[in-house]
């Protein structure tokens, strides 16, 4: 069995030279440290002028894209599937990006349960070590795609409580 680091390596390769004309291949993440017993992992995100706002920022859609790319690693780690919908990404901002500077992301798993898994996500400024933005990640555990939910399906998963 390969080690979380072993996976995030793959899983960060696939992305980056697999998927290079996507999203994912674009945000060209890199692992900065992974810790199986806390269940933590940490990636860093340098930045381009592609992704700044209108202010010259960092465009807010873009620390969501870090996020998800992120914690979907983790995911997909700790509940050992490949397809993890995100069913939910709560993103509070607390202070802007420059371009010139590097997103670090780290995220923990808080839940992993049979059919949904919980993550705190928090993204630094590489250059002040001061958080940026703040986040709650809900993740959908199936290995089947057939397996999603159908419409009306899906709340219903969420308020059947013995499922979390």
């Amino acid at each position: 069995m390969e080690t979380m680091k072993e996976y995030i390596k793959k899983a960060l390769k696939e992305n980056n030279v697999g998927q290079k004309d996507s999203i994912n291949g674009m945000m060209k993440a890199e692992l900065v440290s992974c810790d199986e017993e806390t269940g933590e992992l940490t990636l860093r995100f340098p930045l381009s002028e592609w992704q700044k706002n209108r202010a010259g920022f960092l465009h807010g859609g873009m620390f969501a894209v870090a996020f998800d790319i992120t914690v979907s690693m983790l995911a997909r780690y700790v509940t050992k599937t490949s397809y993890i919908p995100t069913l939910s990404m709560d993103i509070k901002y607390l202070r802007p990006v420059t371009i010139k500077d590097k997103l670090i992301v780290t995220v923990k798993a808080v839940h992993v349960g049979k059919t949904l898994s919980n993550y705190e996500v928090k993204g630094m400024a590489e250059s002040t070590g001061k958080a940026v933005a703040l986040s709650s990640v809900i993740h959908y555990n199936t290995e089947d795609r057939s397996n999603m939910p159908k419409s009306g399906q899906l709340r219903k998963i969420l308020n059947e409580s013995d499922r979390l």
